[in-house]
């Protein structure tokens, strides 16, 4: 293990002082303009817009997006999508909406009463006599009922004017939505599993209400434990794992000399432990300990470094509180362009949309009964999916980029409590409400490097969407029968696309950062950041994948803990109708997966963008051939210490 890492050490060191040439040439040129005019201060914007094309083909794109937003409530037949909500009867009246049955939102599908047993009928059969009825209660199966003739249900379950088809054939009809339905006769469209999820959730549906604020409120918490308690813990859990076997081979043995001095045998389940069998277990869990502090010794280094790393990320969130809240605002910008689009998606939907007959639908088991006479809706909906990712990612890159110029701030400023390293901004940020350090970061980035956020956006995009597509065709080919050879090559091409995409979105979230730090176009930012990377590797990757780390362990950490709250909470007080904590507890799940997701997104981008500015003051540092770094925090100046520089640092193990 030593000579593996001062060999990988030496490496690295003589990757960092003799660059290669190539490297060389991607900092040059208009890479090193921003070093040249940025002053005393690093990290400096140019005032100048980048990539001004790109950021026209997205707002052609959201022009387009309106228009076809206008053309499909024009032409759109958006009455015809209530079928998936409410289901029209045998007059054709709208459950639940035409004024003569709005007291009846419920549709059940049944026969006239005195109609001969069904009970021998199979679905296919029966589904070619059923009737649409509107209704207040779902019908409920009694016993014996399909051997009998149909009965009459209460009237006044049923609009006045159906008094024969106000009956039921003896089935157990579910609630699915606003439709009760046999699952025995419609088993092709809704299974009884389903129909309960949805029942579940429906009476749920006020209690969800309370999951954004407890999601937020565990994820703040989840900050403040890495911030007040984060080394601690990177600490604690190895240390646990090693003394672990060590405890359990210590109580193994004291239990063997136990059982030689005259006590019980322990056993265990079906088998009985004797002094013997206690000693060997004792020995190898020794002998596990043993290796894991072995293992703890040697990456020691890595440890130190992790808590790094966290330190990093924690210290500016203590210092700019008020980028906390910046996930918040550009959730809630998403959610409301995922919800447009959606609007937008399902009105372009309906165009060409209309409504069959009911007895045909029926007959196949389509109780919607909804067909498109045209299929040119298709490339409408297809040029829509592709804009709502576009958006999403420009947002998603815009919220980087905020990050990474907030941190840029944060890294540069003057203004440092030696004594406890507090570093004031003269942009704003010090309190949870100020908010102009974030606003002044997101007007740079719209006004400025739109273009080139859109640009990068753009590429993760088409990448994902060829990923998506490689997928599916891979997928859906090896459900055929072919050859292993073929087989193979499509795992391989599906392989290659992931790591590409990978790959691509790796250069462009750096990209972003080094547009923040830098006022690059995309293209030479994502040029400086490959650059970076080459030069500065190990260092580059265990701050991704440690920060990567605890933004998926933060995620986790949220849902588990809202998830866990919401399902106390539903216990203590259970809505009425609930008939199982399952679906409710998956929604409330998934929400929190969302917000979780926003709220731990700055972390990763944090720790990236503080390396970033070190390594930009460091390379200007040594073109003016100066060996003093005025901006460097503390907890930066730390991480940047257990980077590889020389030969010297090759002694102990992985320290």
């Amino acid at each position: 293990l030593d000579l593996f890492c001062c060999s990988r050490r030496r490496a690295a060191a003589r990757r960092s002082a003799m660059p290669p040439r190539v490297v060389e040439s991607m900092l040059s040129g208009s890479a090193r303009e921003p070093f040249e005019e940025s002053g005393d201060r690093c990290g400096q914007v140019r005032a100048r817009c980048t990539d001004f094309v790109c950021g026209l083909l997205l707002a052609a794109a959201l022009a387009v997006s309106g228009s076809l937003a206008g053309l499909a409530w024009s032409q759109g037949n958006l009455a015809a999508l209530e079928r998936y909500a409410y289901g029209r009867d045998f007059h054709g009246r709208l459950c639940g909406v035409d004024s003569e049955v709005r007291h009846y939102p419920l549709t059940f599908f049944t026969v006239a009463a005195g109609h001969a047993p069904v009970g021998n009928q199979s679905g296919a059969q029966l589904r070619r006599q059923l009737s649409p009825v509107c209704t207040s209660r779902c019908p409920r199966a009694e016993a014996g009922a399909k051997s009998r003739n149909v009965t009459a249900r209460d009237p006044s379950l049923c609009p006045a004017s159906d008094p024969a088809l106000c009956a039921w054939y003896g089935g157990n009809a579910t609630e699915l939505g606003y439709y009760c339905l046999d699952p025995g006769v419609f088993d092709s469209e809704v299974t009884e599993r389903a129909s309960k999820w949805m029942q579940d959730i429906r009476a749920c549906r006020w209690n969800l209400f309370v999951m954004p604020p407890l999601a937020i409120a565990v994820g703040f918490l989840f900050l403040l434990l890495v911030h007040r308690c984060g080394h601690v813990c990177v600490w604690t859990l190895p240390l646990l794992v090693t003394a672990a076997p060590v405890v359990f081979g210590g109580l193994a043995m004291y239990q063997a000399q136990l059982q030689e001095h005259g006590h019980a045998p322990l056993r265990l389940s079906a088998s009985v432990l004797t002094s013997h069998d206690l000693r060997v277990v004792s020995y190898c869990l020794f002998a596990l300990g043993a290796v894991f502090g072995v293992l703890l010794v040697c990456l020691a280094g890595t440890i130190r470094n992790v808590v790094s790393v966290l330190k990093v990320s924690s210290e500016f969130l203590t210092h700019v509180p008020a980028h906390m809240l910046q996930p918040f605002f550009f959730g809630l910008l998403q959610t409301v362009v995922v919800f447009t689009y959606i609007a937008i998606i399902v009105a372009t939907a309906s165009m060409g949309l209309q409504e069959g007959d009911q007895r045909t639908c029926l007959a196949v088991g389509d109780i919607y009964c909804l067909h498109w006479d045209t299929e040119s809706q298709r490339y409408a909906l297809a040029f829509l999916l592709f804009a709502l990712y576009w958006v999403v990612n420009f947002l998603h890159a815009l919220s980087h980029y905020c990050t990474a110029y907030a941190v840029g701030s944060w890294y540069c400023t003057t203004d440092v409590d030696l004594a406890s390293g507090q570093r004031r901004l003269e942009g704003g940020g010090l309190t949870l409400c100020d908010c102009r350090l974030c606003s002044s970061a997101m007007c740079a980035g719209l006004v400025k490097h739109s273009g080139s956020l859109a640009f990068g956006a753009g590429v993760i995009t088409i990448a994902k969407i060829l990923r998506i597509l490689t997928w599916w065709v891979a997928h859906k080919e090896e459900q055929q029968d072919m050859n292993p050879v073929t087989r193979c090559t499509r795992r391989v091409a599906n392989t290659i696309a992931y790591c590409f995409t990978n790959f691509l979105q790796f250069v462009s979230e750096h990209a972003f950062t080094e547009i923040a730090l830098t006022g690059l176009a995309f293209c030479p930012a994502a040029q400086r950041a490959l650059a970076m990377s080459v030069m500065h590797p190990a260092m580059s990757a265990l701050v991704r994948r440690v920060s990567g780390a605890v933004r998926v362990f933060g995620v986790v950490f949220i849902v588990v803990g809202t998830g866990a709250a919401y399902a106390l909470l539903l216990v203590l007080a259970p809505p009425q109708g609930v008939t199982s904590l399952l679906a409710p507890v998956l929604v409330a799940g998934a929400v929190a997966f969302v917000i979780g997701a926003g709220i731990m997104q700055p972390f990763t981008t944090v720790a990236e963008a503080a390396w970033h500015c070190y390594c930009l003051e460091t390379h200007r540092a040594q073109e003016v051939g100066s060996d003093m770094l005025r901006s460097t925090p503390r907890c930066v100046a730390h991480l940047a210490s257990s980077e590889p520089h020389s030969e010297s640092r090759c002694c102990g193990c992985c320290g």
